[in-house]
């Protein structure tokens, strides 16, 4: 007779009972619970940052069933939790039939002594649970456990990669899992499998999707930031694009006559609405830069009666100089408010947020501007000078919070929703990808909106249940044809 299980990992909850991550654990467990399943095995991950309210949180959802957890390398991130969360889940071990389920603790992608005499008294048909994926786990560790499963009819089951695998090594099959975090899971919605054992190991996967009218919902302020002014413009008349947003930044930028016939015509076409992304202030060598730049490009934004503007925080300027000299402080903050001064009252106004570069320490020295406080400082201060408590939103751009270096660690995606969707006036969104140096690389095109890095379930039900505000989405992707591959790829996902 078969016996199945239900398979939960990578959920990276927090305390947070209105995120994302929670709501489509909920919609897990009550799955499991129509179906008739009493069994869940979570393999690690369960907590975003090692939070024990966030366990909590997960114990009272299964506490009707019989659960059994072990640790992933999120559930140790705090370091003052770890004890606590080690205590909960020593010697996780059950028995489906005449199978021996050995929990094994791989947090750190290692695995104990005391855990691999436990692993060798495993006979054919048993299963062993692990976080880590087995290329993850560290020597000597890695090498051993492959020799363990190649010599014996094991099944492993893990998560950790966020995708779902089905391997063979040796007599044993390995099966990996991508998870229920709407903002991580790989390849497809968010999910929970259901593995039942018999004479032989069965897995149905059932995905958590959407409902297609959100997505219409949310399709309707699709927009397209126009790195390539001319191409892309063109693109967005032929292809009828209600949103632009026009790259300004760029030291090749010039108000032509050209520029503003074509922003004429993408008018008369689509009733659009246009957004300006302005030049970069920064500090160099103690002085101000980019004063002259920023208005210029300011008064082209009223020139063509922009409905946007999207400002950068002061740029790569270090977090002491704009937050510790009053002076320095008091000078950008001028040139913010003056040019908000300028705009009519109907122009919205977003300050983005910015991302940790490729090799900056997230230390003291680094620049300003990674994290959700110190955007919320900037804004307010801008604010508090002109008088207006609302006058000036965020741009969240969703791909800088994600590519933050150890910042999106302790401020995951859906943190951010939580933090500065109510402020948000517009924003950016992209995929991001590691390439051959193993850094991430930003603006690239959605070809997928469920990863590799950022999946974007998360954005939708946040924008679903009010999290965020519904306002202008600029696809911030390099070329008018990465603007078609996301469109289609949106697209490909209304009909699935």
């Amino acid at each position: 007779m078969k016996k199945t299980v239900a398979i939960l990992c990578d959920m990276h909850l927090s305390a947070d009972t209105n995120s994302s991550q929670y709501a489509f654990f909920l919609r897990a467990v009550e799955s499991i619970r129509r179906r008739g399943i009493t069994r869940i095995f979570t393999l690690g991950d369960l907590t975003a940052f090692g939070d024990p309210l966030a366990w909590d949180l997960y114990l009272d959802a299964v506490r009707d069933f019989e659960h059994l957890e072990i640790l992933g390398n999120a559930d140790v991130r705090n370091p003052h939790t770890v004890a606590l969360l080690e205590s909960r889940v020593k010697n996780s071990e059950t028995q489906i039939g005449e199978r021996r389920v050995v929990g094994i603790q791989t947090p750190c992608g290692e695995i104990a002594d005391a855990d691999w005499a436990r692993l060798e008294l495993l006979h054919d048909g048993d299963v062993i649970l692990l976080h880590y994926y087995l290329d993850a786990l560290k020597e000597p560790s890695r090498t051993r456990f492959f020799e363990l499963i190649e010599s014996r009819a094991l099944t492993v089951l893990h998560g950790h990669k966020h995708l779902d695998m089905d391997d063979t090594v040796g007599r044993s099959r390995v099966l990996g899992f991508r998870g229920l975090d709407p903002d991580k899971a790989i390849g497809g919605y968010p999910s929970v499998v259901y593995v039942s054992f018999g004479e032989t190991v069965e897995c149905e996967r059932e995905e958590l999707s959407l409902d297609p009218q959100l997505l219409h919902d949310v399709s309707r302020f699709f927009g397209i930031s126009c790195l390539h002014l001319y191409e892309d413009l063109q693109y967005a008349i032929d292809r009828n694009i209600r949103y632009a947003e026009l790259r300004c930044d760029k030291k090749s930028f010039a108000c032509e006559p050209a520029l503003i016939e074509l922003i004429e015509e993408w008018r008369r076409v689509t009733g659009g609405f246009l957004s300006v992304h302005m030049p970069n202030l920064s500090l160099k060598d103690g002085v101000l830069t980019g004063g002259d730049r920023f208005r210029e490009v300011l008064d082209f934004a009223l020139l063509v009666k922009a409905d946007h503007l999207t400002v950068h925080p002061p740029r790569r300027t270090s977090r002491r100089a704009v937050l510790d000299d009053s002076a320095c402080f008091d000078e950008f903050l001028s040139y913010y408010v003056e040019a908000v001064r300028k705009l009519p009252r109907n122009v919205t106004v977003g300050i983005e947020n910015l991302h940790c570069e490729p090799g900056e320490k997230c230390d003291e020295n680094r620049c300003f501007a990674y994290n959700p406080e110190e955007v919320t400082l900037w804004i307010d201060a801008i604010n508090e000078a002109l008088g207006e408590p609302f006058r000036v939103g965020h741009v969240l751009d969703v791909g800088h919070a994600r590519n933050n270096g150890s910042f999106a660690k302790q401020y995951p995606i859906s943190r951010w929703y939580a933090m500065m969707g109510k402020r948000a006036v517009a924003y950016h969104i992209h995929q991001s990808v590691r390439v051959e140096d193993g850094q991430l690389k930003n603006h690239r095109p959605l070809d997928c909106w469920f990863g590799p890095m950022i999946n974007y379930c998360g954005f939708f039900h946040a924008w679903e249940t009010g999290v965020i505000n519904r306002a202008p989405i600029f696809l911030e992707v390099k070329g008018w044809e990465n603007h078609e591959r996301s469109l289609a790829g949106f697209d490909a996902m209304l009909r699935t």
